[in-house]
């Protein structure tokens, strides 16, 4: 919560424990943390972002980079003892294949249903003890999956990395409501981060085949970059997330909770004027914060039902209950299916395209992680223009992708690489934001990880449909691919119905259509300290501005 006579976001003394420090190991009390006071200078805001990039970037979508790994696994002969004697020689036969694609289902499984878990423990104990135990899941990870050649210790490993990478992505996720009016673009950015995070295993098989680096020294290398993240985070995060700075003291100071968000009193017109521009802007977007859910501008939400309360102020349960969280969970996990078969497939499939050299994969491999450049174009995008177009463009690009992937020839698949890149990094990216953007980060990391478990336990299908595909397909991708496309036309109803719900530029949902009986619209207030009431209506001077930070 800001303070209206200094530059930072601070936390008055208090008697009371911080949410977060409950249960905190004493070990950790001896780093110094940035909770209680965050500095509202840009270079300070930036400086935590970038932090946050770098965490994920490094760690926490490595296990999506499991097409160049595979390769690297191949060229080590791992699992081929599962093959019929002498049918290794003419390239991976069916057993090994099903072996690999275990160990991969396992580990893009643990690393979306490991945020459910993950977000429980994110909004007890904060980022930085989050970041610390997901830290060292990936280092162990790293180690077990570099000196084993074993099935079942390569799964192990392999779940550890997605688990770590998890909660490492979700537990820094907060920094983007350091930047309140562009907070969809910064979600986006971060989820950008996570797959250009499959840049790391596709440099280390251009390294394992170009000079002959081993596969343990590759993984136990990564793991020491997963402690140095480890040590770094103990200085660098907070024990609560950005947006939350504060709520623990709030009774404390005699101020008014909604379902655990605090609601400030407006801050005097003078002593605003003299606060520095960033600090005016957050100083709107806390006052607005209680009173609407979003502007009419981008197409979001700015109510709830009739006789409802805003889809912010709702608990935890109003929440996961709502319309627009169902109809998110439904566009999300249905489309996570195809995405996921999609990324551990690749490889499988340009093969038998004829990419016998690999040369193809690369290239499908860095654009999958330079595709993460789209991710800011694609915030903005749902700033300006809201989620429902958004969604409608993700989801052409997917099932055009997979249409393409259904011609056999190799020259026409680049088509594929960009549309499926662009579109899968868009599609976590939109699910993200719009859970910050619609609901807030109160119960955010539930809410997100409730999706992703949702999502991820959709997805242990696809090693049914690859098992499908080696079988009785005998290896023929083109049923599996139409699947998918059949997926992505039934998703354009669910798009529009989220259009219902959350109208274009200009256009109102809830309680903006259904004013109480009487004519008159349900003005949210809240108590000062002092007993004053004030309200939040649309002649206020901060209405109009977008909704921001909870």
């Amino acid at each position: 919560l800001l303070s209206s006579n200094s530059n930072r976001f601070s936390l008055p003394p208090s008697p009371r424990r911080r949410p977060g420090m409950q249960g905190r190991p004493a070990v950790l009390r001896a780093f110094p943390s940035v909770s209680s006071e965050v500095s509202a200078s840009g270079a300070r805001r930036w400086l935590l972002f970038a932090a946050a990039v770098t965490s994920i970037g490094l760690l926490s979508g490595v296990v999506f980079g499991w097409s160049p790994m595979r390769r690297i696994l191949r060229r080590d002969n791992v699992l081929v003892d599962r093959c019929e004697k002498g049918a290794e020689d003419a390239g991976p036969c069916d057993a090994q294949e099903l072996a690999l694609g275990l160990i991969y289902t396992m580990g893009s499984w643990s690393n979306q249903f490991a945020r459910l878990p993950v977000g429980i423990f994110l909004d007890r104990c904060g980022p930085r003890i989050t970041v610390a135990a997901s830290s060292l899941a990936m280092a162990a990870g790293s180690i077990i999956f570099g000196l084993t050649s074993e099935l079942p210790g390569l799964v192990a490993g392999f779940l550890l990395l997605g688990a770590g990478g998890a909660g490492v992505q979700l537990a820094v996720q907060n920094t983007s409501s350091l930047f309140p009016q562009r907070r969809s673009m910064a979600m986006a950015c971060l989820s950008g981060a996570f797959q250009f995070g499959t840049l790391v295993y596709l440099l280390f098989e251009v390294v394992h085949r170009d000079l002959g680096a081993s596969r343990s020294t590759l993984l136990l290398a990564h793991a020491g970059v997963a402690i140095l993240v480890l040590v770094a985070g103990l200085f660098i995060w907070p024990d609560i997330p950005f947006s939350l700075v504060g709520q623990g003291d709030a009774h404390a100071r005699g101020r008014v909770l909604r379902d655990g968000v605090e609601v400030p009193p407006k801050v005097d017109t003078e002593k605003r004027g003299h606060l520095p521009e960033e600090d005016r802007e957050l100083t709107h977007a806390a006052e607005r914060a209680g009173a609407v859910g979003h502007d009419d501008r981008s197409g979001r939400i700015d109510g709830a039902e009739s006789q409802l309360p805003p889809l912010r102020e709702r608990s935890f349960v109003g929440q996961v209950r709502s319309a627009e969280y169902l109809l998110m969970l439904c566009f999300f996990s249905i489309n996570m299916l195809p995405a996921q078969f999609t990324v551990g497939t690749m490889g499988t499939q340009l093969e038998l395209k004829g990419d016998d050299s690999g040369d193809a994969l690369r290239v499908y491999s860095a654009i999958f992680a330079i595709s993460a450049v789209a991710t800011p174009f694609a915030g903005l995008g749902i700033d300006k223009y809201g989620f429902p177009l958004a969604m409608l463009i993700v989801n052409t690009m997917l099932g055009v992708s997979y249409a393409v992937l259904i011609v056999p020839a190799l020259e026409v698949q680049l088509v594929a690489y960009v549309l499926y890149s662009v579109g899968r990094v868009c599609l976590w990216a939109i699910m993200f934001s719009f859970v910050g953007a619609v609901f807030g980060f109160v119960h955010y990391g539930k809410l997100a990880g409730g999706a992703l478990a949702f999502g991820a336990f959709l997805s242990l299908l696809q090693y049914a449909a690859l098992e499908l595909t080696l079988g009785p397909f005998e290896g023929n991708f083109t049923f599996v691919n139409t699947v998918w496309c059949a997926l992505c036309a039934s998703m354009y109803l669910v798009i529009f119905l989220v259009h219902r719900r959350l109208p274009g530029p200009g256009g109102t949902t809830g309680a903006a259509r259904n004013p109480p009986a009487g004519g008159s619209s349900c003005t949210p207030s809240w108590t000062h300290p002092t007993g004053s009431t004030h309200s939040a209506d649309n002649n206020s001077p901060d209405a109009g501005l977008p909704l921001a930070a909870t």
